[in-house]
């Protein structure tokens, strides 16, 4: 395992961390009203005894870019303080309902506006309707704020950032640590593996495919690969099914990289096998079985 580059740094520094994105593999930004409220909470009962620090952020860096491992939902909601806090105090043009100090909203308009230039797109619709009903919540909960609890958040609170630069030990990150400690189910980790797979013209497909296999129940997921495919594969190797499909059982579905065919052997069927496929899903008259 590689030895993990460790930083503890403030709220306002975390916001301004340079080329942040969210890796498709990601679930959808899931916080909703008890979530949110429970962080600001914390945040005004904590961060005036001593900094206060939020949890953890993890990163992996590659090809100048650093992508979100765990703490997507903490990281979101953040910037969503941010925005509202720009359009309470003025920062966005419109009519200020909390009044700050020139140094307050001068720190606010700095995070706001290199926010907004580095902002991402979520394409998610459950990301699109939680970020929206978040920032009105969070209108509503900040509106009592005063200059001494904005700068509580900006300057004494902070969170610890880990930096990984291997895929493997991020998607083991990834898979540890989500969701405050709750394991990703095996079938979760595989669609991480193969979103990476994904080439850069395929965007809209991928995006097509995480909201497909997000509204399907996750319980039917895991029947499927459990119960049916996982089985289906050892029996076809001549091997005995366990009871469960468990992560150590994950490299059994990971398939080939169709832009590196020429590593791996025997790839022709499969590949023939993806085209024919592919070429029967885009027929006309596939509409009629949907």
């Amino acid at each position: 395992m590689e030895e993990l580059q460790a930083d503890i740094i403030l709220v306002s520094d975390l916001l301004k961390q340079r080329k942040v994105q969210i890796p498709e593999y990601q679930r959808p930004y899931k916080w909703q009203a008890q979530q949110v409220t429970a962080l600001v909470q914390d945040i005004m009962q904590h961060a005036p005894k001593a900094p206060y620090r939020l949890g953890t952020i993890v990163f992996h860096r590659h090809d100048d870019v650093q992508e979100i491992v765990d703490g997507q939902q903490r990281f979101t909601t953040l910037k969503l303080i941010i925005f509202a806090f720009a359009e309470l105090t003025g920062v966005t043009g419109k009519e200020p309902t909390i009044k700050c100090s020139e140094v307050v909203r001068k720190n606010i308009t700095e995070i706001y506006n290199y926010l907004k230039q580095h902002h991402w797109k979520y394409n998610h619709s459950l990301s699109i309707k939680n970020i929206s009903n978040n920032y009105q919540l969070l209108l509503r909960l900040l509106r009592s704020w005063n200059d001494e609890e904005i700068v509580l958040l900006l300057q004494n609170t902070q969170v610890v950032v880990f930096y990984l630069s291997n895929i493997t030990e991020a998607f083991q990150f990834f898979d540890s640590q989500n969701a405050r400690g709750k394991d990703l189910d095996p079938h979760d980790l595989l669609k991480a593996y193969h979103l990476r797979e994904f080439e850069e013209v395929d965007q809209q497909r991928k995006t097509s495919i995480v909201d497909r296999w997000e509204s399907i129940e996750s319980k039917k997921l895991s029947n499927l690969f459990a119960r049916n495919l996982y089985r289906v594969k050892q029996w076809m190797a001549g091997k005995p099914a366990k009871v469960a499909f468990i992560k150590d059982d994950v490299h059994l579905f990971k398939g080939v990289t169709l832009t590196k065919i020429d590593h791996y052997p025997y790839v022709k069927a499969l590949l023939i096998s993806h085209h024919f496929t592919d070429r029967y899903n885009q027929d006309f008259d596939r509409n009629i079985d949907k």
